[in-house]
């Protein structure tokens, strides 16, 4: 470590990268180095390895607030991965703090709302590390004085994550801040959503009252969410409610309402369904109620209900799969779809497609995909993604005279080579003189790839996929 006073960044960078590459604990003297570039590479070294002996010395640099939104989330992470008392204490003074990056204060709060039930994969690095818990009364009781203000704060993207936490805690203490924001018709609807289901998971003794308050609010968003916490306590009570948003509501709420019918515990709930049911079968519903309206009506003992659905698809060609998913052209969730592409493992859209300047290349880029192709074009490439294989993308089967098996897209061909990405991304190039046999195969796409969605999230999918725009 004599080297690491060098004046020169470029040698101490070196000596940092050779030290990760050997795990070597000593690492931890370069995070107070003058560079920044050597303290975030010191930092990579120990988080990201990881060199665990490292971590404390990591996560004491939190008190400082001058490190970049990379280094600084590596050191939040150090104290989540610490899971003491003491890493509680200094993640919920980050939260309160305003002169911390934003960024950074939303960190801090996602991470006090999961500690208690943290996910294996690491919020950085996404690699299986599982983290030790922390008891929801020990991150409860450290938050608790800071919450309300929390709440009140001037940026509203920390009113969500506050509003948010305060029910994932179930902080009693909570309370009457949520209800006061709740009951001010001039904050986002977004926030009073949110208020009242934090309210909803704490459930104070008043909650019956606060949501009856609701249920007429002038903001049919709100009004709809308060509908489906109100139907659990009293679902006789929220028949009539339900009934007068399936007439006048915007197509998100007749979709919650319809949602929420389709879990009552009361009779009410089958006749409105029914009614609705004989609707879709004269072609008297919006396209984009289709499948909420058959999903809540299949989740119902009532023997009319399931007739009515019987009728419904006794009128689609079950030996045709598009007809089985036709429900799901309209009526999705962007940004659930998003979320989706870009985050189910199950499906791995990204791996192969780029949308949004990121993705992967061995499939099409998907940018303007929703200007170029229509939402049924799109669907038949979900769920029979042979049909339509874009020029270039499909596959090729090559065997060799030696045996071997080689499948991917063709990228580059000259006379003597073939090159071609395999599924993996992985680059193969294969010599002309050693092929056997070359075949086209199909499409680079999972032909069971449907069988991971469920039809909600197909509908979620070709509605994000429809709204990539140039």
């Amino acid at each position: 470590l004599g080297a690491g006073k060098d004046p020169s960044s470029a040698l101490r960078l070196a000596i940092v990268l050779t030290l990760r590459k050997k795990k070597d604990p000593a690492v931890s003297h370069f995070l107070n180095d003058p560079d920044p570039m050597v303290v975030l590479e010191a930092a990579r070294a120990i988080y990201d390895t990881p060199i665990s002996e490292s971590l404390p010395q990591l996560a004491s640099l939190i008190s400082r607030h001058d490190l970049p939104t990379g280094l600084m989330r590596r050191v939040l992470n150090a104290n989540f991965r610490l899971s003491s008392t003491n890493a509680v204490q200094k993640i919920v003074s980050i939260t309160s703090d305003q002169s911390v990056a934003m960024a950074i204060r939303l960190e801090a709060l996602s991470i006090l709302r999961s500690w208690h039930e943290p996910s294996g994969r690491d919020r950085i690095t996404g690699l299986w590390r599982p983290v030790k818990p922390v008891l929801i009364s020990q991150v409860a009781h450290v938050v608790q004085p800071v919450l309300t203000s929390l709440i009140q704060d001037p940026e509203p993207q920390v009113q969500q994550s506050a509003i948010l936490l305060a029910g994932d805690l179930s902080l009693a203490i909570s309370v009457d801040a949520l209800t006061s924001l709740l009951r001010n018709h001039d904050n986002p609807p977004l926030h009073r959503q949110l208020a009242v289901t934090s309210l909803t998971k704490i459930n104070p003794p008043k909650l019956l009252q606060i949501l009856r308050t609701v249920i007429d609010d002038p903001q049919d968003s709100v009004r709809a969410i308060a509908l489906r916490s109100l139907a659990k306590l009293q679902p006789r009570e929220a028949v009539g409610p339900l009934r007068q948003i399936l007439t006048s509501g915007s197509i998100a709420n007749k979709q919650s309402a319809l949602q929420t019918l389709g879990e009552l515990s009361t009779d009410g709930a089958d006749l409105i369904l029914s009614e609705w049911m004989h609707k879709l079968l004269d072609q008297n519903v919006e396209k984009e109620l289709y499948l909420d309206l058959l999903a809540a009506s299949k989740k119902r003992p009532s023997h009319r209900l399931q007739k009515l659905v019987s009728d419904y698809e006794s009128q689609q060609s079950s030996e045709n799969l598009f007809d089985t998913y036709r429900e799901t052209l309209w009526g999705g969730n962007e940004n659930r779809g998003r979320d989706l592409f870009f985050n189910k493992i199950s499906v791995s859209c990204m791996r192969c497609h780029r949308a949004e300047n990121r993705g992967g290349t061995v499939g099409p880029d998907l940018a303007g995909i929703g200007e170029k192709r229509d939402r049924p074009y799109l669907l038949q490439s979900l769920i029979t993604p042979n049909q339509h294989i874009a020029e270039g993308y499909g596959t090729t089967l090559i065997t060799t005279v030696d045996g071997k098996v080689h499948t991917g897209i063709v990228r580059q061909e000259n006379e003597t080579m073939v090159q071609i990405v395999t599924v993996d991304a992985e680059v193969e190039l294969i010599e002309k003189d050693t092929i056997d046999l070359r075949e086209q195969g199909l499409s680079a796409m999972p032909d069971d790839l449907v069988k991971q969605l469920t039809k909600s999230e197909v509908r979620d999918l070709v509605e994000f996929l429809a709204k990539l725009k140039q």
